[in-house]
């Protein structure tokens, strides 16, 4: 995923950028998030789950399992499998990491 709409960004006073996006849970260890830096702070990190009828069965907090352990990657090796399950991860980082935005 590539932070690149502008909808998705919320600017605070201080200049810091937040941007919260979604992709496929897996295994427990290396996630791809294009564009996170290890600078960047992880606000949140939430596994959402659906039942067999399609409603959303749970929203699990992850936020203490994950760290950025390099450049495009968030892992939480050893931590919850979050296989079938959709990832909501809400980052913050300086606006200038995301020259698209501005």
């Amino acid at each position: 995923m590539v932070f690149n709409n502008p909808g998705s960004l919320t600017y605070f006073p201080n200049g810091v950028a937040q941007v919260t996006t979604f992709l496929k849970g897996g295994t427990a260890g290396d996630h791809t998030l294009a564009n996170i830096k290890t600078d960047d702070m992880l606000l949140a990190v939430q596994a959402i789950a659906w039942d067999s009828a399609g409603d959303v069965d749970s929203v699990t907090g992850l936020l203490d399992e994950f760290t950025i352990s390099e450049d495009g990657v968030i892992n939480n090796d050893g931590g919850t499998d979050t296989s079938g399950s959709l990832l909501a991860v809400t980052v913050a980082g300086g606006p200038k990491r995301y020259s698209a935005m501005s």
